[in-house]
């Protein structure tokens, strides 16, 4: 009996345990978690390409370029950002020499006075011609 109060005991502390880690994950320690997950998907993500046998694991050619806490600081949140401003990005990444430009962002609808920034990030990205969305 006193051993299935033990299992019992560790069943319930463990589950407590994962909780109180998720909770924290998703709330106060976001963004120490989202560094830690994303460390974890680039190292999987390089060990995957080099058991595939890649010839050459340089990756130099590829550069990310993401929206990190330092922007949305100093820009505000990112829901609120106008089209504008990744039509000038955009334009700065073309200008640079960028083959191909993923661009993986969901905009939310937004009011009537964002039809002019919805008409030039249109028309950057089929200008550029090199933008998949």
């Amino acid at each position: 009996m006193e051993r299935l109060q033990k299992i019992v005991f560790a069943f319930f502390f463990g589950i407590a345990v994962v909780v109180v880690v998720y909770t924290a994950s998703q709330t106060l320690l976001y963004r120490p978690f989202l560094k830690i997950q994303n460390k974890i998907d680039d190292s999987h993500f390089m060990f995957r390409y080099r058991l595939k046998g890649a010839g050459n694991t340089d990756t130099d050619d590829i550069v990310i370029v993401d929206i990190d806490d330092r922007s949305i600081e100093s820009l505000g949140p990112f829901k609120l950002w106008r089209r504008h401003r990744f039509a000038l990005v955009i334009q700065a990444l073309n200008r640079a020499g960028v083959k191909i430009i993923f661009f993986d962002a969901l905009l939310a609808k937004g009011g009537s006075s964002e039809n002019m920034d919805n008409r030039f990030l249109a028309n950057t990205i089929k200008r550029a011609g090199n933008v998949f969305v």
